[in-house]
């Protein structure tokens, strides 16, 4: 079970019974100046097109037989549509050194110190980084998932502990479709991204996923128990479906 992007990117899931359609999407690409991505749903008795907020594509669920020429005059219907909702995507963020990045909630700027070995020293209004051999963007992403990683150890550990729950793992990735989640072999998984977010969100998603250990569902039941190690998480959960998105807008 997991913490997903349902709310940030507005797709449509359809376990086991979709298939990407890489070629049709290609052709519609090359017709349109967007990134579109179909999916055939044996589910689908209809075009259903979402805009997703994270990756910047128009995603399509179609029938299974249907007819590209169909397909193309419903897009020109609703190119309008389309386009007002691409316009209100973030635009993407170069990273490049002396930027200024949320980290842990607050703004700090990113650079380089020669004299570091090779950990990072992370001060109130600044985040410096080793001299290494990688390229500026590289190395900054090694460091926040470095920063994510002890962060979200921490936390869980506070939790499980609260709860008398214990987890196998701790991992940091890149997801494109959850913020978090919980294996049956009590493996746990975060996206890096979060430590831009404020550590109050942050410690909602650590809530969320400990909870799991003891409810591997979305029921009354779990919720109570985010609730036990996580009162009022309402407004977080409204923060990542406003904000989320803005976490993937650093290109790293």
């Amino acid at each position: 079970m997991g913490l997903n992007f349902s709310s940030v990117c507005q797709m449509v899931l359809f376990s086991g019974q979709s298939k990407v359609d890489d070629l049709s999407s290609m052709m519609l690409e090359s017709e349109f100046d967007f990134k579109v991505k179909i999916r055939k749903s044996l589910r689908a008795r209809r075009i259903t097109l979402r805009v997703c907020q994270i990756t910047g594509e128009l995603r399509i669920t179609i029938p299974p037989k249907l007819q590209m020429s169909v397909l193309r005059k419903f897009i020109d219907k609703n190119i309008k549509w389309i386009k007002s909702n691409l316009s209100k995507l973030s635009p993407s963020v170069i990273i490049t050194e002396g930027i200024l990045l949320p980290i842990t909630g607050q703004t700090r700027r990113i650079l380089v110190d020669v004299n570091l070995a090779n950990n990072y020293l992370l001060k109130e209004t600044e985040l410096l980084l080793p001299k290494t051999k990688n390229p500026f963007e590289v190395q900054l992403k090694l460091v926040l998932k470095k920063i994510a990683e002890e962060y979200f150890k921490a936390t869980c550990d506070d939790y499980a502990n609260r709860l008398n729950v214990e987890f196998s793992k701790i991992s940091v990735r890149d997801p494109t479709s959850r913020w978090g989640s919980c294996s049956s072999d009590k493996k746990l998984m975060f996206s890096w991204r979060l430590i831009m977010a404020p550590l109050k969100v942050s410690s909602y998603v650590a809530a969320h996923e400990i909870a799991h250990l003891l409810q591997m569902n979305h029921s009354k039941r779990f919720w109570a128990v985010v609730s036990s190690i996580y009162p009022n998480y309402g407004n977080q959960r409204n923060w990542l479906r406003e904000n989320g998105r803005n976490l993937h807008k650093f290109i790293l």
